[in-house]
């Protein structure tokens, strides 16, 4: 997990992706999260 947060550059989904499988979230979590991420951003 030190090694995804200390990369340098974006967050790209499949970073994201690999820190929710780290913090154990199931992949329809992960999908979830990454269909909506963008939508709350924007409000």
């Amino acid at each position: 997990m030190l090694t995804l947060l200390s990369e340098s550059g974006a967050w790209f989904d499949n970073r994201e992706r690999r820190f929710g499988e780290l913090l154990g979230y199931e992949e329809w979590q992960n999908d979830y999260w990454l269909t909506h991420r963008r939508s709350l951003a924007d409000v």
